[in-house]
Formats: structure tokens, sequence, C-alpha cells
């Protein structure tokens, strides 16, 4: 005996959106707006400063006319210096200075403060290396460090930190080379984040995803039966005759149970 089997109507589904088309406009809608408030007035504001650093291949005690191969030596350096500068040791001496400049009690509300067993505070290497981030700009020799927290003012102490503490620990490690800063880090004039836009944007998708999915489960799982042909295709039974419900709204019509 064949058993029959369901197929999915892709004109029947399409049928089913768009007769909730409200439906899914209101969901989508509620959802974008949602999305919109949480970033406008829930996440905290963050503040981006940057300093970029020039990687050279020499020590910077030759007068010579830098060659091109220095310049393509220079280039390949600039991701080994970000390993080093992203080391746990860097990253460290950086904390122990911003918190010598703010103290434990005004980072808490930006970093991630421990304290030793001598009751010593210092920042959460992790929390602070977060905030840090590094690259080769536009593929070139220059490698460019850019810090983002809540605090603009600390965006710009954490990057003269960097500054600071960066070329010697490159010198000391390689033995080699140096980094030459770009101009000072500057004080954001205003917030970098959140983007509002790209959350509200996410929300209007996740709206319509959603609202989109329930009303084609509902229709999947919606078993009435409504007219013979739903019959035939369901159980494969040859229909004899149809009895309309003469009391049903035109707008409904009538069902078959």
């Amino acid at each position: 005996m064949d058993e029959s089997t369901n197929e999915i109507d892709l004109t029947e589904l399409l049928g089913a959106l768009l007769k909730r088309i409200k439906f899914i406009i209101l969901i989508t809608l509620v959802l974008g707006a949602l999305a919109f408030g949480y970033a406008k007035f829930v996440l905290p504001l963050k503040y981006t400063s940057s300093i970029s650093m020039y990687v050279k291949n020499t020590d910077g005690t030759s007068k010579d006319q830098v060659a091109l191969g220095d310049i393509n030596a220079s280039k390949s350096l600039v991701s080994t210096y970000i390993v080093i500068l992203q080391n746990d040791a860097v990253i460290d001496q950086i904390g122990e200075k911003i918190i010598e400049e703010y103290g434990a009690d005004e980072l808490e509300d930006y970093l991630t403060i421990n304290y030793d067993k001598d009751d010593k505070p210092y920042v959460v290497t992790s929390s602070l290396r977060n905030c840090i981030s590094m690259s080769a700009e536009q593929d070139t020799e220059v490698m460019l460090i850019t810090v983002t927290t809540k605090s603009a003012a600390l965006s710009v102490s954490i990057c003269n930190a960097m500054e600071e503490i960066g070329p010697k620990e490159i010198k000391r490690v390689t033995q080699a080379g140096s980094v030459e800063t770009i101009g000072a880090a500057k004080l954001p004039t205003g917030p970098s984040g959140p983007n509002v836009r790209r959350y509200t944007l996410i929300g209007l998708i996740l709206g319509f995803i959603i609202s989109a999915a329930i009303v084609i489960i509902g229709k999947l799982l919606d078993t009435t039966i409504r007219t013979g042909d739903d019959i035939k295709t369901r159980f494969d039974y040859p229909i004899l005759g149809e009895i309309p419900d003469i009391e049903a709204k035109e707008t409904k019509g009538g069902y078959y149970k």
C-alpha cells in the first residue's frame, strides 16, 4: 500500500505571508524600535583614540638612504611588532601606568580591577587588551593602534602609555629595528559607538525573520480541512460531493472539519 506524502506548496506559503503582512510589519517595526532604544539609551557610549607608529627595519642610527628592501622588511615586521605589543608583559605595564594616573577606584568604572595578595590593585590583562586593537594601515609599514573605552580621556591615556612603553619593549625584545610615533593621540570630540543604525537594522531583520517564521510554522501546522482539494492532497480519497456552509461569512468561506 502506497503512502501519500504532503509537499510544501511555496505558493501557499507566500500567500500565507501576504495575508499576514500586517502582522509581519508590526513585529518587524517593534523589534527594530526595541533595538534602537537599547542601543540609544541602554548601551554605554564608547570613545576611540588612536596613534600611528612607523616601523623601521634599521635602528635609526644609519644616515644612509632607506632602501626598498628595508621598506619591504618593515612591512613584514609590523605583524611581529603587533604580537609583541599584545603580549601580557606590555599590557601589564600599561595597566600599571594608568592605575598610577587614575587610581583603582576611578578605573573600576571602565576596566576590571583585581587585587594581589598584598592588596595592591592591578588591571586585569584581558580587560585592557580587549580595548586595544592593532593593524597595519593600508598594507604599509605604518602600524595603527586604536583604543576604545567608555572614557574619552582614558582612551587617550592608554594610547600615550602605549606610545611610551611600546617602542622600548620592541627594542628590548628584537634588539634591532625601531618605531617612531606619527603624531600624538587626540581627545575624541564625540562617541564612536554604539552603532545605533547597525543595531536598528539587526532588530528589523530579526523581526522580519521571527514574524515570517511564526506565520510559516503556523501554516505548516494547520490541519484544518477547508476544501475538497485539501482532502485529496492529504488523504488521497475520492470526493463524491461537497456541502457548503451557507451560514459562513463570505470573507472566510465554509470550513470542513
